[in-house]
């Protein structure tokens, strides 16, 4: 519902923001160009009929194969075994989950190669907060005492120390982990956070006070 008091639909609000993003990003590279062709296309075929995107977007490709497997069985939403579906649809076990039959059978585009993927799960970008968090994992796990989005958590000559990431945007997080890469014990770690405040800060965790 809108201030006039009309409405706007869920496509439509999306062209709204296709729109703006056509203004600002159109031929500015050839992946935004992509990325703004299918955006277009997606909305057009989920006015026109959604199930021509369920190739593409996971609830539709979801809700496609559940209704099928309800016409052929004759079976209501109710059904407890339509629950089991719902729940084997999320599992991520390429054994187990339902999706993973589809990609084998070829009903869900792959917008990128196996390759990519593996690549990826291996090699974060450089220029992002799970590269230091990789970089952690590989070489000091061990030390490690939590790690999440917002920093690490690491034991250093016998004390809990906080690598606190909150701080760290796109402008100083390549040049962080530039340094990183070449670090090869936590002491080359810990100078590097105490040489660059302004980027984090390395604080004692409760009970642990740094000298």
């Amino acid at each position: 519902e809108r201030e006039d008091g009309g409405t706007i639909s869920a496509i439509d609000v999306q062209r709204l923001y296709l729109q703006e993003a056509q203004t600002r990003l159109a031929a500015s590279s050839e992946d935004a160009d992509w990325v703004l062709g299918e955006w277009q296309q997606v909305l057009d075929d989920l006015e026109s009929d959604i199930l021509r995107t369920d190739d593409r977007v996971e609830w539709v490709a979801k809700r496609s194969l559940l209704e099928k497997f309800m016409q052929e069985e004759n079976l209501e939403w109710s059904d407890p075994i339509m629950q089991s579906l719902d729940l084997a649809w999320h599992d991520i076990d390429p054994d187990e989950g339902l999706y993973y039959g589809l990609e084998l059978a070829g009903s869900m585009r792959n917008l990128v190669s196996e390759q990519r993927i593996e690549a990826a799960r291996e090699c974060p970008p450089q220029d992002t907060r799970a590269f230091i968090r990789g970089l952690f994992v590989r070489r000091f796990a061990p030390a490690i005492r939590s790690i999440g989005w917002n920093g690490i958590v690491f034991e250093h000559k016998g004390e809990d120390m906080l690598f606190d990431m909150n701080p760290l945007v796109e402008e100083n997080v390549s040049k962080l982990n530039e340094e990183f890469a070449g670090v090869e014990d936590l002491d080359a770690v810990v100078r590097i956070i105490h040489n660059k405040p302004e980027n984090s800060t390395e604080v004692p965790m409760p009970g642990n006070p740094i000298a």
